[in-house]
């Protein structure tokens, strides 16, 4: 999470409890978005039952400060995220989905893709909506969805829906490795003569190399890190993050040589995320 900055962030709520945890977040003062849909015929029709669209989850807008009161929402089981921490839903996502809900049209939950023809529609109610083009039981329709969840809706736009295509450019993400780590060498203990060495790890993602010496002076850790690649010569725009369950602790800027550091960190399981213009490389670590 961003200290003082706004994100949406998708909660794991209880069965059934989608629209009590909505309700609560709202009337403690936090933007939450539940999205629901008909299950029967179209919004003109009678019969028809309104359900979450995406069952058990509900979506809040909070910074740092308002977690706590997130979690003891009654109905709330967790914030979700990745193996690397809680992390936020991406808030573009958030707003093609808001823009479906609210639109005349008629939607419905559908089976989540990453592939296919990106289009966006250039007239109507859903003008600027962006997504993967598909075909429904009804004519075309288009499909957006919430990567995180790996869930999504489809929406009709009508076979005379004007569409223009749209490149996908998504900054991938690396998982990174631990390839070496001194600590797991015992013949290297004391090697240097001194009761408490620095400890040195190699993480492994794409081409890169991520060399971390893990250090400590006077009652306190530093970690000291380069990153090296057969591929990259300058790392100027690169930016380094140390996160604790998806919160950032610090954030440092790479150099000319791939160098940056961290200083007073603290002990236990940290993920280290790497920020290039073109690329996201992340990789957990015990300090």
């Amino acid at each position: 999470m961003n200290h003082g900055r706004l994100s949406w962030y998708a909660l794991r709520v209880r069965a059934q409890f989608e629209k009590v945890v909505a309700v609560n977040l709202s009337r403690k003062g936090i933007d939450a978005f539940l999205p629901t849909f008909e299950t029967r015929g179209r919004l003109s029709e009678p019969g028809h039952s309104e359900m979450p669209l995406f069952p058990n989850y509900v979506f809040c807008r909070i910074q740092d400060a308002e977690v706590q009161s997130v979690l003891m929402t009654p109905g709330v089981i967790h914030i979700m995220g990745t193996k690397s921490g809680v992390k936020p839903v991406d808030e573009a996502e958030i707003a093609a989905v808001k823009l479906v809900v609210q639109a005349p049209v008629h939607y419905q939950p559908c089976q989540f893709c990453e592939t296919g023809r990106r289009v966006r529609v250039a007239e109507g109610v859903l003008h600027d909506l962006e997504g993967i083009l598909a075909e429904t039981g009804n004519g075309t329709g288009i499909v957006v969805g919430i990567s995180l969840l790996q869930l999504a809706v489809v929406v009709e736009i009508g076979d005379g829906t004007r569409v223009v295509d749209v490149p996908d450019n998504r900054t991938p993400v690396s998982a990174a490795t631990i390839v070496f780590d001194s600590s797991r060498h015992t013949s290297m203990a004391g090697a240097r003569g001194v009761l408490d060495p620095a400890r040195s790890l190699v993480l492994q993602a794409e081409d890169f190399n991520i060399h971390l010496e893990i250090c400590h002076e006077r009652q306190q850790r530093h970690i000291l890190g380069q990153i090296l690649s057969r591929r990259r010569k300058v790392f100027a725009d690169a930016r380094c993050h140390l996160l604790r369950n998806g919160i950032e602790l610090q954030a440092a800027t790479v150099d000319a040589l791939g160098e940056f550091n961290f200083t007073d960190v603290p002990e236990g399981d940290l993920n280290l995320q790497v920020d290039f213009p073109d690329l996201t490389i992340i990789g957990s670590l015990t300090a």
